[in-house]
């Protein structure tokens, strides 16, 4: 049966159940496609790791509330609730730059570091992280905030007193003092 035209007589969370206990397997199995289909129609972009990620997520998300479901109602609302929520937390989160260092891989850091790479390879971290410790304290702030906390330029400007082209330049040298560093290690593009 087409998950995503499934029958609501069957759709009964109680259908789920074996004893007090959800069974998820059945219910992943069910429905994954449903979960599916209603990302892929969501209308956001979403890349095929944040789409696995987002599927896991639902079922989790109804494991862990099974006991605070309606065992008389019908299943699917509630997957098709908990994964649009998801979907919007996901979209907000890129939205907001939580991704920003693999974000801004494809859009800043192209001519100056891969940092995709580096959140792969623990060596490579390390020596960023052993060049970070070298530099100003104010660079090593302005980078953490803008690469980890996602906060925008005029946010760490009010929070550090810093102008906006001068946080740029900062950003500029510290990437440029990254990648070669890394180079100066044996790392080449």
């Amino acid at each position: 049966m087409d998950n995503s035209k499934k029958s609501t007589k069957n759709n009964k969370i109680k259908n789920y159940f074996e004893g007090n206990t959800l069974n998820l397997e059945k219910l992943i199995l069910d429905f994954e496609d449903y979960v599916y289909i209603i990302i892929k129609n969501s209308g956001i972009k979403i890349c095929q790791e944040d789409i696995e990620e987002i599927k896991l997520d639902v079922f989790i998300a109804i494991w862990k509330n099974q006991k605070k479901l309606d065992k008389e109602k019908e299943i699917s609302p509630y997957i098709s609730a908990i994964t649009r929520n998801l979907i919007l937390k996901k979209y907000r989160d890129i939205k907001k730059g939580k991704n920003k260092i693999e974000n801004d891989i494809n859009l800043e850091l192209e001519d100056t570091i891969n940092l995709e790479s580096i959140s792969i390879n623990n060596d490579k971290l390390n020596i960023l992280y052993d060049i970070l410790k070298t530099m100003k304290r104010e660079n090593q702030d302005i980078f953490f905030l803008y690469y980890y906390n996602g906060l925008k330029l005029s946010e760490i400007s009010k929070k550090l007193g810093f102008s906006i082209p001068k946080i740029k330049a900062k950003l500029f040298k510290t990437r440029r003092r990254l990648k070669k560093g890394l180079e100066e290690r044996g790392y080449y593009e």
